[in-house]
């Protein structure tokens, strides 16, 4: 009898470690399920809100340009797929550079003309410089504001009025700084920022020497 109580208890024992071994391996299935599921609701969750950004900043070209938002947002796609941005965020950007002309008093085609090239230069100022993208239009969106420091920390471009006096000196163009309007005065900060870049080509090189930008002054 001593035998066969030796016999059952040393069953019970390994049927305990087999059912405990088995609980396990359910425990950590279950656990690696839990995580499986919780990357995936974090992964819907990036994208839900991602869309909702595009979104959004379409919405904002439309409310900003008008009939011109399609342009602004042709002009946009390309320039991402270019540069290896983000779409959404070139909208908005362009949504910031569009305010910023409607403030200063540039309108129709010649605000979205300054849309572009702003946009097309923060490219450019991120690449030379390797400086994020977003930072890089803040800095310009700033500048055209009257706040140009930041652009000077990152670029050491200066747009003070000695520089763009040069400029307009450089254009050929015989006034003054202080005697052109807000409007004029964002075109010239425009041209002094990319002139000042001499790396700059393409988009920007073609905008600076541009003769209907000059003969807005």
């Amino acid at each position: 009898r001593r035998i066969i109580d030796e016999i059952e208890i040393t069953a019970n024992t390994k049927g305990a470690k087999e059912a405990t071994k088995a609980l396990q391996g359910v425990q950590g299935i279950a656990k690696s399920l839990a995580g499986y599921l919780v990357s995936v609701a974090t992964k819907i969750k990036s994208i839900t809100d991602q869309t909702d950004k595009l979104v959004t900043n379409q919405k904002l070209l439309k409310t900003t340009f008008g009939n011109s938002a399609k342009e602004i947002k042709s002009y946009a796609n390309n320039l991402s797929t270019m540069a290896g941005l983000n779409e959404s965020g070139v909208y908005k950007q362009s949504v910031l550079f569009g305010q910023v002309a409607n403030s200063l008093g540039i309108a129709n085609e010649n605000a979205v003309q300054y849309t572009k090239n702003l946009t097309a230069l923060s490219t450019k100022l991120a690449t030379v410089y390797n400086i994020d993208f977003e930072q890089a239009a803040k800095s310009l969106v700033d500048a055209a504001k009257g706040e140009s420091s930041t652009l000077t920390t990152l670029t050491g471009i200066v747009v003070k009025q000695e520089s763009l006096q040069n400029t307009l000196m450089s254009l050929g163009i015989d006034r003054q700084v202080s005697s052109l309007n807000a409007a004029e005065q964002a075109m010239l900060q425009y041209i002094t920022i990319a002139k000042q870049m001499a790396s700059a080509n393409g988009v920007v090189a073609d905008s600076v020497n541009s003769v209907a930008w000059q003969k807005q002054m």
